[in-house]
């Protein structure tokens, strides 16, 4: 019988912590999950899959104050292993990875998250390994429109703006540094899994069905796809890092090779794309487990899907609603409502 084991999923209100909650619970009976969240509404709503739940007086956007609590936690409650599923968290604790011990050794280090965090840093290694990226924009004085503004070290879409005319530019207005670079047309995809130094030991390729916003965004309906070279372009990248720790490369699909729009050096959030579909991204971390294969198995979040589809529906493109009508047979949500209520109910608190 495998051996008791602690682990600690931080931004526990996150539909990413939910799923993994609710996947380790099921899938390794030896496993105690711990949560934790600095939101004070937690102590309500947060997933049910959690056998013990802790609210920290800070949250991520007080690093120090936020590392010193988690690190506590984990010291105190002899946690084997933290997850933390979001940008800021890896922003606060890989520079004190190793007050963490094991729990976070996993990860790999600063230097190395910031080359694949940090698009511009992202976009020079993608070139010196001579990968198809989108071409950038010296300034937003030299934009070839339509075009894309994204700060270099923001994830999830978050400050993202489409200059699609003239008075789109003249009104751009950024509140953290910028890179500008052209909009590829095409279909969004994703190989996410899995390294250690480099290598892949676990990893799945899925195909963007539905975005929020509408007009592009974060993933909130996904399917598998087989496309072998998205996992090779992500290997190159990988093994030139010698990166550790779980991973998503983003791509826009069309005409020629794949086109390398960024990467995710952290939990990302269709993660549950690979565990509906039979891939066990947490294999690396916990040992085995057997996870019922369902390769056709839609994933969805809710409710955003919900306002997605209807952005969709008002822009005149009713084809993400008609595909999700579609594959009810075949949908599993993130945080299902009946499954995990209180989680289903913290993703509206997150988007209010």
């Amino acid at each position: 019988m495998p051996e008791p084991r602690r682990l600690l999923i931080s931004d526990a209100t996150s539909y990413k912590a939910a799923v993994l909650a609710r996947f380790c619970k099921r899938s390794y009976p030896h496993v105690s999950v711990w949560t934790a969240d600095h939101r004070p509404a937690s102590r309500l709503l947060h997933t049910g899959f959690s056998d013990r739940h802790t609210i920290l007086r800070h949250g991520p956007d007080r690093p120090e104050d936020y590392a010193d609590a988690l690190a506590a936690l984990v010291r105190e409650g002899g946690i084997d292993t933290l997850i933390p599923v979001t940008s800021l968290e890896m922003d606060a604790l890989l520079p004190r990875r190793a007050d963490f011990g094991n729990a976070l050794g996993y990860w790999g280090d600063l230097e190395t998250y910031l080359s694949l965090h940090r698009k511009d840093a992202l976009h020079a290694l993608a070139l010196a390994l001579g990968l198809r990226v989108p071409r950038r924009f010296a300034s937003l004085a030299e934009v070839e429109l339509p075009a894309v503004a994204k700060p270099v070290a923001a994830s999830s879409a978050r400050g993202v703006v489409y200059l699609r005319e003239q008075r789109d530019v003249e009104a751009f207005a950024a509140r953290e540094p910028c890179v500008f670079e052209e909009w590829v047309p095409g279909h969004g995809a994703g190989f996410a899994g899995f390294a250690r130094d480099g290598g892949i030991l676990a990893g799945v390729t899925h195909r963007r069905l539905a975005e929020l916003p509408a007009s592009g965004g974060s993933s909130v309906y996904r399917e598998r796809l087989d496309d072998p070279r998205l996992r090779a372009i992500a290997g190159r990248v990988l093994e030139r890092t010698r990166w550790s720790g779980f991973f998503m490369f983003e791509f826009k699909l069309g005409p020629g090779e794949p086109v390398l729009i960024e990467a995710n050096p952290r939990v990302w959030g269709s993660i549950h794309q690979g565990f509906a579909t039979g891939v066990n991204l947490l294999e690396p971390l916990l040992g085995p487990a057997t996870l019922p294969p369902d390769p056709d198995a839609r994933t969805y979040f809710a409710p955003p899907l919900y306002l997605a589809l209807l952005q969709y529906l008002l822009r005149g493109q009713p084809g993400p609603a008609i595909e999700f009508l579609r594959g009810i047979p075949r949908n599993h949500a993130d945080a299902p409502l009946f499954d995990d209520p209180a989680a289903y109910f913290a993703a509206l608190l997150r988007l209010s």
